[in-house]
């Protein structure tokens, strides 16, 4: 494409724009099939998306069971484990309250 094509005069016989033509039936058929691909990526990526989502919750919530049935929960809250400086530490902090959390128990927990 020269420079000249740019500037060119639209009044004069013959003047076309470019890269401007007439839509012919196969180019009509190869726009309206990527048009078509495009979508049917779009809901590939929905669909993936889903799935992902479905497998992160099923995820959560196998942790979530986990912690729930396993004897890590029950080690985890088991306060005799706990060192007596520590549950002293606690109860101070609690007001002398008897409730007191094991200081690793998320680690016992998810580990």
């Amino acid at each position: 494409m020269s420079l000249s094509q740019f500037y060119a005069n639209p009044n004069e016989p013959g003047f076309t724009v470019p890269n401007v033509s007439t839509v012919t039936a196969e180019i009509e058929n190869r726009i309206s099939n990527r048009i078509s691909l495009r979508k049917q990526f779009d809901r590939l990526q929905q669909h993936l998306d889903g799935v992902q989502e479905m497998q992160a919750l099923n995820d959560f919530e196998q942790q979530a069971v986990n912690v729930l049935t396993s004897n890590k929960a029950t080690e985890a809250f088991d306060i005799n484990q706990e060192p007596e400086a520590i549950r002293e530490r606690q109860a101070a902090i609690n007001g002398g309250s008897n409730c007191c959390w094991r200081e690793d128990w998320l680690s016992r927990v998810w580990n």
